[in-house]
């Protein structure tokens, strides 16, 4: 699958495709949970007061949604570095398989090290970002 998505987008553009392809199912199944989850009975109050749909997003599904969605950031986020860093071009990816296959252990350390306190970073920011926009999950439907 590997050469014909390299043959499809180009080296430039693979890590990104295989990237997506990994997070994409993670991220869908987590959505729908979510969007499941949302209480029956706020929104049938929300149709019977003609709540219009922006607001039911806003106060009713995006509550629901966001512990689920955070959930799944913390799994597709890892999976998706870790897969899109093996990109074939420039990137520390290659580097690391070029010191792997000569035996440079002290590159081979470093950059290994490198990759793991990049994408710790990169995760605890986008993961305080999504919280900071979707809230901690303290959403009507715990207290019911």
């Amino acid at each position: 699958f590997v050469i014909l998505a390299l043959i499809w987008t180009g080296s430039k553009n693979l890590s990104i495709l295989i990237s997506f392809l990994v997070a994409y199912p993670i991220l869908h199944i987590s959505t729908v949970s979510g969007l499941k989850s949302t209480a029956s009975k706020l929104l049938e109050m929300a149709q019977v007061f003609r709540v219009p749909f922006h607001k039911k997003i806003f106060y009713l599904y995006r509550p629901a949604l966001s512990p689920y969605l955070i959930s799944a950031c913390k799994s597709a986020l890892g999976m998706a570095f870790k897969s899109g860093i093996a990109a074939p071009d420039f990137s520390i990816g290659a580097n690391l398989y070029e010191a792997k296959i000569y035996l440079d252990t002290a590159s081979l350390f470093a950059w290994t090290l490198s990759i793991i306190l990049i994408a710790s970073c990169f995760e605890k920011i986008l993961l305080r970002l999504m919280t900071a926009a979707g809230g901690k999950g303290n959403t009507v439907h715990e207290k019911q």
